[in-house]
């Protein structure tokens, strides 16, 4: 179940890091960083781009 949580928090994350490059609120090379470590984080098989 712990994997499961971690990929909808995952999802959830990379949601709202959408939401913040189409408000341009950070560039597009900080939103790739910040989405390597959140994959990292929450231990996801998968990856969603931006």
């Amino acid at each position: 179940m712990k994997n499961q949580n971690n990929a909808i928090d995952y999802y959830g994350a990379m949601q709202l890091l959408r939401q913040l490059l189409q408000r341009r609120s950070c560039t597009k090379k900080e939103a790739a960083k910040i989405a390597d470590r959140l994959a990292v984080q929450y231990s996801v098989d998968f990856f969603i781009s931006l």
